[in-house]
């Protein structure tokens, strides 16, 4: 059975420091893994919580998502469901968090 992969990226900026990042590999389709930085697991899969505010894009296979018709949650975010293809980057201030699909 094949699984499909990505990798969540969660790095930030400290002035005087270089970048930290930390890079986590998840399986979509896979219930075991926890949440990793904006990214949460549900009952239906993964899904990538955009603060409001946030700078953030996203494009499926080359195609760009647009991110304002996605619904503004009362938690104060909108949720991307992550799929095949998904490639997204959210910033907020020197916080940075991308999610990739894997080779």
């Amino acid at each position: 059975m094949s699984h499909t992969t990505f990798e969540a990226a969660l790095s930030w900026d400290d002035p005087g420091e270089p970048v930290t990042e930390m890079v986590r590999r998840l399986e979509l389709d896979r219930a075991s893994d926890a949440a990793f930085g904006l990214l949460e697991r549900g009952p239906t899969g993964w899904t990538l919580c955009i603060p409001d505010g946030a700078e953030a894009a996203a494009v499926v296979d080359e195609e760009i998502v647009d991110l304002g018709r996605l619904h503004l949650e009362p938690s104060g975010e909108r949720h991307l469901p992550v799929r095949a293809g998904l490639r997204a980057r959210v910033r907020m201030g020197s916080f940075r968090f991308e999610v990739r699909p894997t080779a």
